[in-house]
């Protein structure tokens, strides 16, 4: 590896840290539309929506995922979607709204909901379509084909060209 980054140029150096950088990010968007994308999909096909409707993890079958249970907890990205009955909800004049939390929640007993102007835009970025394996592989397998171009195949022809110029 540390014989690649010596011998290698600037521009191939970059080529390969963008592929390992978008890789990365091809895994990240994947986790997050599947895996904590199944909490507003159980929440919003259970019709929780205010918080007299709202369910436990229990009662969504998600009790037992630990990055659900992670992502629900105090100020992560999940808790601007969806909310618990507890909270206590702030508007905001745009029209957004946030909420402030006394203490930590109990995840056993916690009831979740996603308000009806919020249900929109947590779908919108949890939505599970076009995020399946296949999406993720293509994607890694461009990337991978973009990187090698330009580590393996514009050298060869850079250096093609500069001989027949040169020649």
């Amino acid at each position: 590896m540390w014989e690649f980054i010596a011998g290698a140029s600037t521009i191939q150096v970059i080529a390969v840290a963008v592929f390992i950088g978008a890789t990365l990010a091809s895994i990240g968007v994947y986790f997050n539309k599947i895996v904590i994308g199944k909490a507003v999909r159980a929440i919003v096909a259970a019709g929780a929506d205010s918080p007299e409707s709202a369910k436990t993890l229990e009662d969504l079958g998600l009790s037992r995922s630990f990055f659900v249970r992670n992502a629900l907890k105090s100020r992560s990205v999940l808790r601007k979607y969806v909310y618990e009955a507890d909270d206590r909800i702030i508007a905001l004049p745009d029209g957004s709204s946030y909420f402030e939390r006394d203490g930590a929640i109990d995840l056993t007993s916690a009831r979740f909901y996603i308000s009806e102007e919020n249900r929109v835009r947590a779908e919108v970025r949890y939505a599970g379509k076009g995020s399946d394996l296949f999406v993720l592989i293509l994607s890694i397998v461009v990337y991978f084909g973009v990187a090698w171009a330009i580590v393996v195949v514009f050298p060869l022809l850079i250096n093609f060209w500069n001989s027949f110029v040169t020649g």
